[in-house]
């Protein structure tokens, strides 16, 4: 149905990577000392399964909210049920 194909795309619009810039006077100098990249999931998140908020709370804990993109019976392919372990 149609919301099979204007959910992806509207989580790739409105939540699209947000670009920084700094004047730098030499990149392969910033990338040897900064982390380029960095994710703190050990496997990629299922599908239409959606990071919302990864905030820390206190020293030891982090407020983690997930969505599934789809609603129920939204779209008979995509909004089955999904499992994601946080371990």
């Amino acid at each position: 149905a149609a919301a099979g194909v204007h959910r992806p795309l509207a989580i790739d619009i409105f939540h699209s990577p947000q670009l920084t810039f700094a004047p730098l006077k030499n990149a392969t100098g910033y990338a040897e000392r900064y982390r380029m990249e960095f994710s703190a999931l050990r496997r990629s998140l299922p599908p239409f399964v959606h990071l919302m908020t990864l905030e820390r709370w206190h020293r030891r804990s982090l407020l983690v909210r997930l969505e599934h993109v789809f609603q129920n019976q939204e779209d008979t392919d995509n909004s089955k049920p999904m499992r994601v372990d946080l371990e």
